[in-house]
């Protein structure tokens, strides 16, 4: 397999250099041209692929380390200016066989240091960390999906925007019951103002944002501008007591809680005085009361609109793609809450492995449904950072989803994607259920045989049985337009399987298999927030798996 190597700071190797594009060697002699003399700097290697542009990112203390027995190309220039070469250079040569060609590796120097942020991958000697400032390695495989090049959280946001400017980010029902749409421009702008907004405020590097409220723009916004001024997002469940509410803001070191109204923060209230850390308490539904320290949400959007960008971009070149980003309370059933520490990458490859999985198209018109709590990993995930990576439309539904409206907002977005835990298509078989035993006996005993013909095809279809004629009449009931069911399973259940089966039929994402989201990223990057004690109980690797 023949590989181009920068041999030294003059020349390629010239067999393998005429086998590329010329697009690809006008950005490897942009890159040369900037090389001037060897400097001692940390060494990233790249490798080129037809399927996957990026084999490698590894931060390594010495050049001579560096993989495939290649020298490093020593640059001295700004990392962020190779970088930007390097990552049109990957673009260009994705999915391009060169004459035949397999891989292409390239070698070379870039700067890694602490302000060449967010898409930067900074030292770190260990695969998992329990300080908040701390950061851990990346460590991946060769090829496939773990071999996906790293991007931060504010890398995706920027980039989505860029390239998707127009499209629908997020829509949410205003005045009227009439949908509100918001681009991604706008969004983006949104999410920058409300950042600078927080710094403002008081936010620290490394201290978090609680935020306690039902799906919405704001829950949103405040999340991803918490990460993009330096803070962890940490939501809470709504259902929380004020005590925990309290343990989750005192063990993340809250300098803001973002509340939706008046009943979540009347919680907040009675534990401010126990809260050293906090700063700013806001309100994004209702009117708050007339006291210090606590701000609507027009209030910190024209606040963060006042500001300059100086300190966020300066915040920004410090963010690292291998450090803690947001935490992830458990709900607290058995014992205080405790917190998950996930990096940008546990959280943007995440999200880029589900959507390759349900081969996404980005910016091809998919629709979400936000419902599930955003508190919890899953809804994360799939409504916020897929969405990010695939350019797609979230749809926010009503507070009362989960207690019957859900099914209205289903029929009127008919959504593309949609992530259902157990009891979400538990309550859609009982309806289908329960519609179907109002039938008389004759139409009850068609629909009985061809549910059943319907089951039966495809256990013959998974054994090698020939095709057989299967009805599908559930399918325009419940699938309708929806390409792919994400199911977030707990438990296992027979019956239920059996109905997915049957309305999904050998789609990829079926019953029989296990298709969990999963945090596997370059897992885990945290172990439990501020509690050291706790590591030696748990294994944990740092590996994409």
């Amino acid at each position: 397999m023949t590989s181009l190597v920068l041999t030294d700071s003059s020349q390629l190797r010239a067999d393998s250099f005429e086998k590329l594009p010329d697009q690809i060697i006008s950005k490897v002699e942009a890159m040369r041209e900037l090389a001037e003399k060897p400097h001692t700097v940390e060494a990233l290697s790249y490798h080129v692929t037809a399927n996957s542009p990026i084999k490698e990112w590894a931060p390594h203390a010495d050049q001579s380390v560096i993989s495939n027995g290649g020298l490093s190309y020593p640059v001295n220039q700004d990392a962020r200016k190779v970088t930007e070469l390097e990552a049109d250079l990957n673009q260009q040569s994705t999915r391009i066989k060169m004459n035949g060609i397999q891989k292409q590796t390239i070698n070379f120097d870039s700067r890694a240091t602490n302000l060449d942020g967010p898409n930067q991958v900074l030292p770190a000697d260990k695969l998992h960390t329990v300080l908040p400032h701390g950061r851990v390695k990346l460590r991946t495989e060769e090829e496939g999906l773990a071999a996906l090049r790293p991007i931060s959280v504010p890398g995706v946001l920027d980039r989505t925007a860029e390239q998707y400017p127009e499209a629908v980010a997020l829509a949410h029902k205003g005045m009227g019951g009439t949908w509100q749409q918001i681009t991604f421009r706008d969004y983006r702008t949104a999410v920058r103002t409300c950042s600078k907004a927080f710094l403002k405020l008081g936010l620290k590097r490394h201290h978090s944002v609680c935020i306690l409220g039902f799906n919405s723009p704001e829950w949103f916004i405040s999340d991803l501008a918490a990460i993009h001024a330096g803070g962890f997002a940490a939501g809470i469940y709504t259902t929380n007591s004020p005590e925990a509410c309290h343990y989750c803001a005192e063990n993340s070191q809250a300098n803001i809680i973002v509340v939706e109204d008046q009943t979540q923060l009347d919680k907040i209230l009675q534990i401010r005085e126990r809260l050293p850390e906090l700063k700013a308490i806001i309100q994004y539904r209702g009117t708050p009361p007339d006291t210090p320290g606590i701000y609507s949400w027009d209030d910190v959007m024209k606040m963060g609109q006042e500001e300059s960008d100086e300190e966020l971009e300066q915040v920004l070149k410090t963010i690292a793609i291998n450090e803690c980003c947001t935490l992830v309370y458990t709900s607290g059933t058995v014992g205080n809450p405790k917190a998950v520490m996930l990096s940008h990458d546990n959280l943007t490859w995440s999200a880029h492995v589900v959507g390759e999985y349900l081969h996404v198209v980005p910016g091809s018109g998919e629709k979400l449904v936000s419902f599930l709590p955003l508190s919890h990993v899953a809804a994360q995930c799939v409504d916020i950072h897929l969405a990010l990576f695939e350019a797609a439309t979230v749809y926010f539904a009503d507070k009362d989803a989960l207690k019957g409206s859900l099914v209205n907002t289903l029929q009127e977005v008919r959504p593309t994607r949609f992530l259902g835990v157990p009891r979400v298509w538990e309550k859609i078989y009982e309806k289908m259920t329960r519609i179907g035993s109002q039938n008389g006996a004759i139409k009850r005993s068609i629909a009985t045989w061809a549910k059943g013909h319907g089951l039966q095809h495809n256990l013959d279809k998974m054994n090698g049985a020939t095709k057989e004629l299967a009805s599908s009449e559930p399918e325009e009931e419940v699938q309708d337009v929806v390409k792919e069911e994400i199911k977030d399973a707990s438990q296992k259940m027979i019956t239920m399987n059996e109905f997915i089966d049957e309305l999904f039929q050998d789609r990829k994402v079926s019953a029989g298999v296990t298709n969990r989201l999963k945090s596997e990223v370059n897992n885990l990057l945290l172990v439990i927030a501020n509690l050291e004690w706790q590591v030696q109980q748990l294994t944990l690797e740092n590996t994409r798996l």
